[in-house]
């Protein structure tokens, strides 16, 4: 179930069925399941479909950061409000809707927002879901709260509970004496709420100029439907992305850090980790670590001292171990399973030297990548998926939900084309930066179904985004507007937080600012990556240096609504078909990684022979090295007169060397010098320097000079 769905700890299916009965939220999932549909099956039977677009203008600056829906069909907006002027503090706020995106009723809270919602993470600081007595929790960052003993420079999470009609019932101060926020909420089946938060550790003062530097760690906080906190569970690791699951287990996933091995100076070891690795982490209903797999590039390898003794120092081979990607989200998949999703990486398959030359613009297009794991943590297969938008440069985060028929729908910010040609001439106007809304929905083998573009007004951008029960997706986002108004006497446009509902297909319906993208590709990338068991800690008891109830002020705040495209209802047959030829999950077990040398030999064009004396050599070498390496190779450089360069798909060894040798013997060269990777043969006019890259496993290289 989702983050904003009813969470049931290992129910029998009495139980379950009747808890179902009562809560409506959860019946949805039984309710859009056809009668012997298969989990992550397309069905092709119509569905009764609602669809629209709503913006609401509560202040000149209103931002939508995040949303969820109420079990009678109506949906809770969150995000922060703000004065023209911008002098003022932001504000949170949350609205009511019913099912075709009308405010029921809108309210402000008092406190200070920590406005960080649109320069970190779109996935935490601003979230609201109902319970199953019907009232609403939400789970806010602010800045608010001041301890007596100790006077505080940062923010803390302020839960709040309203009753259905928008009265503040009690509100919830909890944190550490650092920056925390709020990640993911899950509604219980008693009436409480399960709190996924972010603490950032104390003991670095207040005067700290980077904060990305100081460590942080989350936490999973119980609170009773009458506030009081039942426990917290420190985890010592933050958490990118967690999913409640529906036994009461996790699964989550975090950037580990490897700890160092002490090495003496000057000595690297056998490995070397110089940065945290993306890890999927199962933990069990005791908040024990089950088990713990790294999302890894294929490990690089460099000569180096790997011991001494006195002044000797003895060379080998050190291990570099890389992320494998920027991996952002986790979702369970119908058999069982699970899969990671991330930004994919240029070095993942070209190498960290090749990979650091490659660097992407800031117009490129950005590809997504999959990883697929079994419900114990074996590897299954690794994906990349590229459609030939660009992500905006405003974009830090993309959102991936699993949809009510056991998809999954991807959100991010797309650079309009508009724009592109405008910031290209270094032009950083707001329409300039303008952005749109991609979705894109995949089946459970990362094979996209559709892809489509929102766009509306002056700029569009996603943060919040949820299932809904006719299988579609419902958006929290922020319009620019045409709309301007005055601003220390220049004119400057309003900003609205925008309600987006699509419907299965992704669409809605007669609005002509949701389009169709095509030209997605699919690539399987199974052998670049590789999985290996870490060393996770599980969760341990917590005492909250703050948890104290707080009088917040919840009071109406006047909004007007406005429609972008009005809302439809009708019947929609969901597109079964995908968008390119289907790619079925990988079988092998773990799939077989292949070596640099090999990555390499594939990525290099071959060049042609240049000039006379090139060609005279190569005519005589290429069909010695074709019997070496069964008629894999290839020339990467020629330089006129002066050498040639070949690569072969796995490692020199210097056997390989001895054959060569021999071949040239028959041909009637001396041979001058043979040893290691170095050979120097010769005859009358010519002398050939032949360089064997034999103590490099990362590449099958022959460097032939004259």
């Amino acid at each position: 179930m989702h983050r904003h769905g009813i969470l049931f700890s290992k129910p029998t299916i009495i139980s379950f069925l009747a808890i179902l009965s009562i809560a409506g939220i959860a019946v949805y999932v039984i309710q859009t399941k056809e009668q012997g549909q298969v989990a992550g099956v397309c069905s092709a039977k119509s569905v009764t479909s609602t669809s629209f677009i709503k913006t609401f203008h509560l202040l000149d600056l209103t931002d939508g950061f995040d949303i969820s829906f109420t079990k009678d069909g109506g949906y809770l907006l969150t995000g922060d409000i703000l004065p023209a002027s911008g002098m003022g503090a932001p504000k949170p706020y949350i609205i009511q809707t019913d099912t075709k995106g009308n405010p029921l009723w809108s309210r402000q809270f008092s406190s200070k927002s920590m406005a960080l919602g649109l320069m970190s993470s779109r996935r935490i600081g601003r979230l609201a879901l109902e319970t199953i007595d019907g009232n609403i929790v939400t789970a806010i960052d602010v800045l608010d709260f001041v301890d007596e003993n100790v006077k505080e420079l940062y923010g803390d999470i302020l839960v709040t509970k309203i009753s259905k009609k928008g009265t503040q019932l009690w509100s919830l101060m909890l944190g550490d004496y650092s920056i925390d926020r709020p990640q993911k909420i899950w509604a219980l089946s008693d009436g409480g709420v399960l709190l996924l938060a972010r603490f950032m550790q104390t003991g670095y003062g207040t005067d700290v100029g980077d904060t990305d530097a100081v460590p942080k760690y989350s936490v999973l906080i119980k609170i009773d439907k009458n506030g009081k906190v039942q426990f917290a569970k420190k985890l010592n690791w933050e958490a990118e992305d967690v999913q409640y699951l529906a036994d009461g287990s996790f699964i989550a996933l975090a950037n580990i850090v490897v700890p160092k091995t002490e090495q003496p100076e000057n000595i690297l070891g056998q490995e070397l980790v110089p940065h945290a690795l993306p890890t999927v982490i199962k933990l069990d209903s005791d908040f024990k670590v089950a088990w713990a797999k790294s999302l890894e590039m294929i490990p690089s390898e460099i000569n180096a001292p790997t011991s001494y003794s006195g002044s000797s120092f003895t060379m080998g081979k050190t291990a570099i171990r890389m992320p494998g990607g920027d991996f952002r989200a986790v979702q369970p998949v119908p058999d069982g399973g699970f899969i990671a999703f991330g930004f994919g990486d240029l070095s993942l398959i070209s190498g960290l030297m090749t990979g650091s030359a490659n660097t992407i613009n800031s117009f490129s297009a950005r590809s997504l990548i999959a990883v697929k794991v079994d419900k114990v943590g074996n590897y299954k297969w690794a994906k990349k998926l590229t459609v030939n938008m660009t992500s905006s440069p405003s974009s830090n985060d993309f959102q991936v939900i699993k949809t009510l028929d056991d998809y999954f729908v991807i959100m991010q910010d797309v650079v309009r084309e508009s724009a592109k040609v405008q910031a290209a001439d270094f032009n950083l106007s707001p329409e300039a930066l303008a952005s749109n809304i991609e979705l894109i929905k995949t089946d459970v083998d990362f094979n996209p179904m559709w892809v489509k573009k929102i766009n509306a007004e002056r700029d569009l951008s996603g943060y919040g985004i949820a299932p809904t029960a006719d299988k579609g997706v419902v958006i929290a986002s922020s319009m620019l507007t045409t709309k301007q108004h005055i601003v220390m006497m220049s004119l400057e446009p309003y900003k609205e937080a925008a309600l987006i509902k699509v419907d299965v297909n992704g669409e809605v319906r007669g609005c002509p600012g949701v389009t169709d993208y095509r030209g997605a590709t699919v690539e399987d990338q199974s052998s670049y990556l590789v999985m290996q068991s870490m060393q996770v800690d599980g969760a341990e008891n917590m005492t909250l240096p703050i948890n104290k109830k707080v009088k917040e002020k919840v009071f109406l705040i006047k909004n007007t609504a406005r429609d972008i495209c009005k809302y439809q209802k009708s019947s929609v047959a969901p597109n079964c078909s995908v968008s390119l030829p289907l790619t079925s999950g990988q079988t092998v077990t773990p799939p077989t990684p292949k070596t640099w040398a090999l990555i390499g030999y594939g990525n290099t064009k071959e060049v042609a022979v240049d000039g006379e004396k090139n060609q005279a050599v190569h005519k005589e070498l290429l069909p010695i090295l074709n019997q070496i390496f069964n008629n894999q190779v290839k020339l990467k450089d020629s330089m006129k007169s002066m050498w040639l360069t070949y690569v072969f798909p796995r490692q020199v060894t210097r056997s390989d060397v001895e054959v060569v040798q021999k071949k040239y013997e028959e041909l009637g060269y001396k041979i001058d010098q043979s040893e290691g990777g170095v050979l120097w043969v010769s005859k009358i006019g010519l002398t050939l320097h032949l360089i064997f890259s034999i103590q490099n496993s990362m590449v099958g290289k022959l460097e032939v000079l004259f």
